[in-house]
């Protein structure tokens, strides 16, 4: 892991902000089109992702290894859990 990006990251001086990577995404030297297609094909969703610890009720905590694909669709599915509607305006 290279970086760490957080939405709220005026407590944690060692993540960057989200205006900080919108900012790095928009600059001249931002990853072109072609760039990105080429990483997206070199990426399968099956593909490890993270490792997240996760402490059992009753245990000592354990690596949970996660795919891309957990990863990239699980923010929605929580959404739809909490019923989290897109902002309109």
């Amino acid at each position: 892991m290279r970086s760490i990006w957080l939405d709220d990251a005026k407590d944690a001086d060692w993540a960057g902000s989200l205006e900080a990577l919108l900012a790095r995404a928009a600059a001249p030297d931002a990853p072109d089109a072609e760039l990105l297609a080429a990483m997206e094909d070199e990426v399968m969703p099956s593909d490890d992702a993270v490792i997240i610890y996760t402490s059992g009720s009753t245990s000592l905590p354990k690596a949970v290894l996660h795919t891309q694909r957990s990863v990239a669709h699980h923010p929605q599915i929580l959404g739809e859990h909490f019923c989290i509607k897109r902002a309109i305006g």
